[in-house]
């Protein structure tokens, strides 16, 4: 779980901040970069889809007519309209930015592993700090208190470049909807835009605080400043009546536990490289990860071992050699970690 945030200045911060657009344009070219920025992000790969928890989000029943077929003595006859409910899956949530999931037993924190693909990867990292850097500079402008609590937090670091603004991690929707919920977590802190692009009619989308008992549609430059993990959240259905409009939405985060794992494993990377000196390699980082995933043949072959009974298993818990690996690497980056964030602020 992520810590909260309550020994300093951001603990005075209330629980939901919200600021719709100003109606006198003056945020509009902020506005269209962003627009345009999420445009090309997600037509350049940029987002990946994630697996959506289903306590958060629930397929809508809808109702959709089918012809009866006058069989079984019903009321009603042949020929007559009927209606059946269909469940329509949600529509995707994608992310971008940094990761780190403990269980893949041979990854590394750092970018997601589509940022990271020999090919369409440097082109997606390019994109993403586009995205990253548009949606801060609005974001600047309707929180610059906040935004300036979150950087002196962080210790003014852009994880992703000069520019790019303070956050890891981003998310993308079109039209999106889910329950209203908690999220336990999250970071005390996140930030989320709302967009229209296109045009046309669209209908619904309500975004609703639940123990507030606040409900409100998204207007093209909405941002909301939200503690996810003390307020229940959910947006309503959304659709497009008409024309290709449609309401992106966006959630920006710094996840104190992902970034000071990367933290661990860049420094924790420099360091084995610097003592090793290894021939074959230029790149800490690649370095590293070589000796997890040589680590993990090992796993392999005590596994083939096991099967032929030529080994015992490892106890119940016990982690693997690949996990050891990579805790050993990122042992090496725990002090340079523990200086990430000012926690008085």
């Amino acid at each position: 779980m992520e810590p909260l945030l309550g020994r300093g200045r951001i603990l005075t911060l209330c629980s939901a901040l919200l600021l719709p657009a100003p109606a006198d344009g003056a945020l509009a070219p902020k506005l269209q970069q962003a627009v345009e920025a999420f445009e090309r992000g997600a037509a350049g790969g940029v987002f990946n889809t994630q697996r959506r928890n289903a306590n958060k989000t629930a397929a809508v029943v809808a109702e959709q007519p089918v012809q009866a077929s006058g069989r079984g003595g019903g009321r009603r006859g042949a020929g007559q309209r009927q209606q059946r409910q269909v469940r329509v899956a949600p529509p995707p949530l994608g992310t971008t930015g940094m990761v780190w999931a403990k269980t893949t037993p041979i990854a590394a924190p750092g970018l997601y592993a589509h940022l990271l693909e020999p090919t369409k990867g440097p082109a997606r990292v390019a994109r993403m700090r586009e995205v990253m850097a548009a949606a801060s500079a609005l974001l600047e402008a309707q929180h610059p208190r906040h935004m300036t609590l979150l950087r002196e937090h962080g210790r003014g670091r852009e994880h992703h470049g000069a520019g790019t603004g303070p956050f890891c991690s981003m998310s993308y929707t079109l039209n999106y909807y889910n329950r209203v919920h908690f999220d336990q977590d999250d970071p005390a802190l996140p930030f989320i835009t709302w967009l229209l692009v296109g045009a046309g009619e669209l209908c619904g989308g309500a975004f609703r605080l639940g123990n507030l008992h606040l409900r409100f549609t998204p207007l093209h430059g909405t941002t909301l400043l939200l503690n996810t993990r003390l307020v229940a959240h959910g947006t309503e259905p959304c659709a497009t009546l008409s024309g290709d409009l449609r309401r992106l939405g966006s959630a920006a985060w710094v996840r104190h536990c992902v970034v000071a794992a990367v933290e661990r494993w860049r420094v924790g990377a420099r360091k084995e490289f610097t003592r090793n000196r290894p021939k074959a390699f230029s790149d800490p980082e690649a370095y590293a990860l070589w000796r997890v995933r040589k680590a993990a043949e090992l796993d392999q072959a005590h596994k083939a071992a096991v099967a032929r009974h030529e080994a015992e298993p490892r106890s119940r818990g016990s982690p693997s050699e690949a996990t050891l690996m990579r805790r050993s690497i990122m042992a090496c980056g725990d002090k340079a970690a523990e200086a990430l964030f000012d926690w008085e602020v």
